[in-house]
């Protein structure tokens, strides 16, 4: 194998975890691009991604983040769901736009325009309509840009 070409050495989470919070000094937050690599290829957002998937339990992703972990990210402006990396408004100016583009708000679920995954934020709405979690004022909002809440699949 030629020199410097060795597997490269496993970091700990505590490592990754100063490679985030560095980022975070630098941008501002912690919306990590997916492919975002640091300048020595640390691919960053790849493990923001993982920390993403083991907090909101996707099971393809192994292993778990600890209380301590939990709280560590949060300090540093962690987002678990990527639809709240956008305030109210602009979900809605969006969903807008969409209307007017389209004609309509029926938003395919694999709908996104640059970093507004809009299709996916839909359904999380209509998953907390039926949950009964989603408030008053949002629920007019979308029902005034007429929203249906259930949608035949």
């Amino acid at each position: 194998m030629p020199a410097g070409r060795g597997k490269r050495r496993q970091m700990s989470w505590d490592e990754w975890y100063r490679l985030a919070a560095a980022y975070r000094d630098a941008n501002g937050n912690l919306l990590v691009p997916k492919d975002y690599a640091c300048p020595a290829g640390q691919k960053l957002g790849r493990w923001i991604e993982r920390q993403r998937a083991k907090y909101n339990g996707v099971t393809s992703v192994r292993g778990h983040l600890d209380r301590t972990q939990i709280m560590l990210l949060n300090q540093i402006g962690m987002v678990w769901k990527l639809e709240y990396r956008h305030d109210w408004a602009e979900w809605l100016e969006k969903l807008d736009w969409y209307r007017s583009m389209y004609g309509n708000v029926d938003v395919p679920h694999s709908f996104e325009d640059g970093d507004f995954r809009l299709g996916n934020w839909l359904v999380e709405q209509r998953k907390s309509y039926a949950a009964g979690t989603l408030g008053r004022r949002e629920i007019d909002d979308l029902e005034a840009r007429g929203v249906c809440w259930s949608v035949k699949t």
